[in-house]
């Protein structure tokens, strides 16, 4: 059987992140791709049959501003973050609260899908050869008060 998996578009991201983290989100298509040459980190997700179906991938400044905003971390905090490249503590911990729920983003009209893992560094750049020719529908965030970031979704 075959998973039809519907991206999201921009006004359902927004939405969906405000409805999440209390703040402002506007979304719209990024105009560079968000893919794996470039992501920070991602989340894979799974079908009932344990098959991969979709990925999340973020920028360095997803990975601080999503994982900072859910439960609005100081914003000096989070650049920091950026600035480092290190995404650790509260911001890491929150970031995969963010993937884990935004499981909902992806409608699958057949079966439902879960979390299975997150990846980055040297774990993400291979994970992410499997989906070379997937074309990544690119969004761009601008977060009250935390600003831009990007993030991109592949679905099967």
């Amino acid at each position: 059987m075959t998973n039809t998996i519907n991206a999201p578009k921009p006004n359902d991201v927004a939405h969906f992140f405000s409805q999440l983290c209390g703040l402002k989100f506007d979304a719209g298509e990024c105009k560079e791709a968000l893919d794996g040459s470039n992501a920070f980190t991602a989340a894979f997700y799974v079908d009932n049959a344990s098959e991969l179906q979709a990925v999340i991938a973020v920028d360095v400044a997803g990975a601080a501003k999503l994982g900072g905003v859910l439960t609005q971390i100081p914003i000096g905090t989070v650049e920091d973050a950026i600035k480092t490249g290190e995404v650790t503590g509260g911001i890491e911990e929150n970031l995969g609260e963010v993937f884990n729920i935004a499981v909902n983003l992806l409608e699958s009209h057949e079966q439902r899908l879960s979390l299975d893992s997150v990846k980055s560094g040297d774990e993400l750049a291979a994970a992410l050869q499997a989906w070379a020719g997937s074309p990544f529908h690119c969004f761009t965030l601008n977060i009250q008060r935390y600003g831009v970031c990007r993030i991109g979704i592949a679905t099967r």
